[in-house]
């Protein structure tokens, strides 16, 4: 059977996870050594990797994830991290955590698709794949702030980062409207509004809405007791009440750089 039939025989789609049985394969593929531990995740998109030619699309992209023992760390959920993404799979019905890193992404011929099947115990919840995606996307889109404003929050990041630790299941992302750009001298503030998104589905449970309502609130008075920085406002609202509109002003925050000025965490603080 040709390479392609086989691939969409085999049932490959994005966010699909390899037989646990070809880890080793996969590892042989991309040069590298996780002791066949872990899992395998197609991440190219759908289209691509069952695109009839092999000349214009010969490899796919694959990411190893490294299963967590624990539950997922707040700062890596929700793609608030770049570089660093906690996400759940079912593994044969029960619910697990695995940790990916944007430095462990790797092409291989689309052939091996045909060789090695995606597993059928082992998979990521839809919701869970959208999370996945937008995190791959964030490395190419993600915002740029002022270096003055980034020193100014620097006081704040262990605060921050503690916050966003705690609220893996408060919050989906952090929204920021900035008076501006520029790099301001001391005489000057910045001007900040702050929008915490939660999840649709959460708008019922009283005490979900809290606890982002408590994030939200404990992070504007972090971020406003730095010296040149006035937090003007801050609300919480579900995602399907954050309108197009509002994103044409609004921009999805990152705290992508401050990690290490105050000792930090091994990777990049939270993208928020």
């Amino acid at each position: 059977m040709p390479v392609i039939k086989t691939i969409r025989a085999n049932g490959w789609r994005q966010g699909a996870i390899a037989q646990r049985s070809g880890n080793l394969i996969i590892e042989r593929a991309c040069g590298v050594d996780f002791g066949g531990d872990g899992i395998w995740i197609v991440v190219t998109q759908d289209c691509d990797i069952v695109h009839d030619s092999l000349e214009n699309e010969p490899y796919v992209e694959v990411l190893y994830a490294r299963l967590l023992e624990n539950e997922p760390d707040g700062n890596f959920v929700y793609a608030r991290n770049p570089r660093r993404l906690h996400i759940a799979i079912k593994d044969n019905g029960a619910e697990r955590f695995c940790e990916c890193k944007s430095s462990q992404r790797f092409l291989v011929a689309k052939e091996l698709l045909a060789n090695v099947p995606p597993a059928e115990e082992v998979m990521i919840p839809h919701d869970e794949i959208e999370v996945l995606r937008n995190w791959l996307a964030a490395r190419y889109k993600r915002s740029a702030f002022p270096d003055e404003f980034m020193n100014r929050l620097g006081k704040a990041t262990k605060r921050i980062r503690k916050l966003l630790s705690k609220s893996h299941h408060a919050l989906s992302g952090i929204y920021v409207a900035l008076n501006t750009k520029e790099e301001l001298d001391g005489t000057r503030e910045y001007e900040l509004a702050i929008y915490g998104a939660y999840l649709a589905g959460y708008a019922q449970d009283a005490a979900k809405v809290a606890e982002a309502e408590s994030v939200v609130n404990d992070l504007a008075i972090a971020i406003n007791d730095c010296d040149g920085i006035c937090v003007v406002d801050h609300l919480t609202r579900p995602e399907d009440k954050i309108s197009l509109d509002d994103l044409r002003y609004l921009e999805r925050w990152e705290f992508d750089y401050l990690s290490f000025k105050d000792g930090g965490v091994d990777d990049i603080a939270p993208q928020v």
